[in-house]
């Protein structure tokens, strides 16, 4: 058998279209990474060291997650055949994503004595 190359062509619509997905993506994580101490420490006057400690298990869960996730989805299921393998997973992760990085930032509504406006 012969080398053969296979040279496909992807258009800078198609290209940027990539970009731009993960720019979203990088910016949403930045917000999250940018302002999660601050508003924690600062606004509901958790210890910084209980944050770091979430920031640990939340990377030991991670490192777990991650490898089930990746093997949960790589499974055929029947609502995959129709939409494609990981498109209903991105879904209902990017649901899950955004409810999740809501709840991180509203502690205050379930947490009666703390003002967010004032910062105490």
């Amino acid at each position: 058998m012969g080398e053969e190359e296979i040279d496909i062509k992807h258009s800078n619509l198609n290209m940027a279209s990539y970009g731009f997905g993960k720019f979203l993506t990088e910016f949403i994580e930045m917000a999250f990474t940018a302002w999660l101490y601050y508003f924690y420490v600062r606004t509901i006057g958790v210890e910084p060291l209980i944050i770091g400690l979430a920031v640990v298990i939340y990377a030991i869960w991670n490192a777990v997650n991650d490898p089930l996730v990746g093997y949960l989805t790589n499974r055929p299921f029947k609502f995959t055949r129709k939409w494609g393998r990981r498109f209903p997973w991105v879904m209902i992760g990017g649901v899950l994503y955004i409810f999740s990085y809501l709840l991180v930032f509203s502690p205050t509504v379930f947490l009666p004595n703390v003002d967010p406006q004032s910062g105490a």
